[in-house]
């Protein structure tokens, strides 16, 4: 069987092979097909990035994941429901900065 080498992509397992990583991609396509199929926004152990702002202060945490579950994220004893990513929440600290400068403002 030929193995998996396509320049250009991530390495899979060595001893993996072209077929058996397309029998792999079709589950995962037939997983999303019904519905089955969650991305996660990050993992435990990232860092995350949350922006706080009130009438005296302003400021950006950078908490670590301790726990992520089907919809939220969990820091210490606080948690952030993934609609709270993009808005309060953010994986990149360029991102939370340019939206508190945004709540500044």
């Amino acid at each position: 069987m030929e193995r998996l080498t396509i320049s250009g992509t991530k390495e899979a397992k060595p001893d993996v092979t072209i077929r058996e990583a397309l029998n792999k991609l079709a589950e995962y396509e037939d997983l999303e097909e019904q519905g089955k199929l969650l991305e996660l926004p990050c993992a435990v152990g990232d860092t995350i990035y949350t922006i706080y702002s009130d009438e005296d202060s302003s400021f950006i945490e950078e908490p670590k994941v301790v726990e992520v579950s089907t919809y939220r994220v969990w820091i210490d004893s606080a948690y952030f429901d993934y609609d709270d990513f993009g808005k309060t929440v953010f994986l990149a600290r360029e991102e939370a900065k340019a939206a508190l400068e945004e709540l500044e403002r």
